[in-house]
């Protein structure tokens, strides 16, 4: 159930619309999903929102779930690269 949550997500980022990208994460960390892929798309989706303080513990979290998480290890690790995810994960470092 929390994988559809944040494939919702995912749909919701890849279309530009951050703020409901970041309410779906957030349902799927609420449901129990405390995996560093939420973390990082939390990360990704407030970077872009331009809200850097709320992304940077997202990024401590992602990479204490993921110590050798990086933008092109996910992309290798991942079913789909979303290019504006990857642009957030860029920005929120």
């Amino acid at each position: 159930m929390t994988a559809f949550i944040t494939l919702i997500g995912d749909a919701e980022l890849g279309a530009g619309r951050l703020e409901a990208a970041i309410v779906e994460y957030r349902k799927s960390l609420d449901a129990g999903d405390h995996t560093f892929w939420n973390y990082a798309n939390l990360a990704a989706a407030y970077a872009l929102s331009g809200k850097m303080d709320e992304a940077k513990p997202f990024v401590a979290e992602t990479l204490r779930v993921n110590p050798i998480f990086t933008v092109k290890w996910f992309q290798n690790h991942t079913a789909y690269v979303i290019p504006k995810r990857d642009e957030g994960f860029r920005k929120a470092g």
